[in-house]
């Protein structure tokens, strides 16, 4: 190898490591103002309601983030992999793009916000067992509404690799979550706590569209809606096997929990497992975080054809993440009960759940980082079929199984099943799929089996 390739090679890997540096040094700032004031408000309302009203909270929460899931048709991943790939080689399609992802969350949003004004009732009644809670799923209809038009948002920003603001909007909406929280679950109760989610749905699309839209502008990207059926590959190819992906998995997670409150201990076992599994979503803050810079990256590599900046950013990532999610089980372990403590005396009970959750935390942040590869090459539809399916299924089948003899460890067990098969089938499909990168000059193909 010449002296001059040595010093290009040295000066590309020198520029990934800046930008993947900065990329994590803002995006963590976002993520602990995300987690951080998430957790905050879950503390403060466990604390506030109680153990048996929290339950109820929860899974209020979760039947609307299940639709709300549904209704994204996985426009944040599709916003972070496309804007990544055609922001320096194609701005008129990255436009395009993003008025995509902004018409199609508008339309699903208004579908799932009447779907569950129009089945509140059914839902309440014949699947969650509590007719009370049909008037809280009402009131709250609107958070589907607006989480919806929101998913895309924060995507978009990665793909732009904006991450000190996407920290900036972060940062904003968590304040008000957990001062709202705070003041309406206080003074209010249940209804008070789910008034404090539409308020701060409200707020965060309304801040992240400003944001978006001078992020965008930034890099002279216009968002368009002209020229939309151009696009219509990119709804076929990637987002609607990864909306299918994404409507399986939380309604997974969804119908394991109404398993979860049939069983022994009903709402009580689900807020163990919650506040568990909150806990849990500290754990992966950070891996997840690392990810979604490194899929930007990744994705920003394989659009501009450059086949080592790829295979780096692939095994750096995997590296990364793997490293700091076991660091931090370690650490959530270790102190387990002492954060646990944290919601109540109630929830002690859960720290068995939580050590499972916490190995299995290791597993997916994993996984996670080799599917990106999957991502990359949009081998959504074979993704769909051999990994996310099998996890989902095992889940709920397991957990129907388990959730009347062991409760919220009966859940536990059948996320950290789901999350193992998932990760070996991940890799099984990376290691057929390659290391592969086209260029307008030349095909590259590397072999996947070991980094250098």
């Amino acid at each position: 190898m010449s002296v001059t390739a040595t010093v290009n090679n040295a000066d590309e890997a020198h520029s990934l490591l800046s930008r993947f540096r900065k990329g994590v040094t803002w995006n963590i700032v976002a993520a602990l103002l995300t987690q951080g004031s998430n957790f905050l408000t879950t503390i403060v309302i466990a604390n506030l309601l109680g153990r048996e009203l929290f339950g109820q909270y929860g899974l209020i929460q979760s039947t609307l983030l299940t639709l709300a899931g549904m209704a994204q048709i996985a426009t944040g991943v599709t916003a972070t992999k496309y804007l990544a790939e055609l922001r320096a080689r194609d701005k008129i399609r990255a436009g395009r793009v993003l008025g995509l992802c902004s018409a199609v969350t508008l339309a699903t949003g208004v579908v799932a916000c009447t779907a569950v004004l129009l089945g509140s009732t059914s839902v309440a009644n014949r699947l969650l067992h509590a007719p009370s809670l049909a008037m809280q799923l009402r009131l709250t209809a609107i958070v589907a509404l607006f989480t919806v038009i929101n998913g895309y948002q924060a995507g978009a920003l990665a793909g732009l690799e904006r991450y000190k603001t996407l920290a900036l909007g972060s940062g904003i909406q968590g304040a008000l979550q957990v001062a709202l929280s705070f003041i309406l679950a206080r003074h209010y109760g249940l209804t008070g706590a789910l008034l404090a989610l539409v308020s701060t749905s409200i707020a965060r699309w309304a801040v992240f569209h400003v944001l978006v839209r001078l992020a965008a502008e930034g890099d002279f990207i216009h968002v368009t809606y002209r020229g939309l059926r151009q696009e219509l590959t990119v709804l076929h190819r990637f987002a609607v096997p990864a909306a299918v992906a994404g409507l399986m998995s939380p309604s997974a997670i969804w119908l394991a929990n109404v398993f979860l409150v049939r069983g022994t201990g009903g709402y009580g076992q689900l807020a163990l497992f919650n506040a568990a599994f909150n806990l849990k979503n500290v754990v992966m803050f950070l891996p997840l975080l690392l990810n979604t810079v490194g899929m930007s990256l990744l994705n920003n590599q394989f659009g501009s054809g450059n086949a080592t900046g790829f295979r780096r950013v692939f095994w750096a990532n995997i590296a990364l993440t793997g490293i700091t999610s076991a660091a931090c089980a370690v650490v959530m372990v270790a102190f387990g009960q002492q954060l646990l403590h944290l919601y109540g005396r109630d929830f002690a009970g859960a720290r068995t759940v939580l050590l499972l959750l916490a190995c299995s935390s290791v597993l997916e942040t994993i996984g996670i980082g080799a599917y990106q590869l999957v991502q990359a090459r949009e081998k959504m539809w074979l993704s769909l079929f051999t990994i996310a399916f099998p996890r989902d299924a095992l889940l709920v089948i397991v957990t129907w199984r388990l959730a009347a003899a062991f409760g919220a460890l009966g859940l536990a067990m059948a996320w950290t099943l789901g999350w193992a098969v998932c990760t070996t089938a991940t890799f099984v499909v990376a290691y057929n799929l390659g290391l592969e990168v086209r260029s307008s000059q030349k095909r590259h193909i590397i072999a996947l089996p070991a980094p250098n």
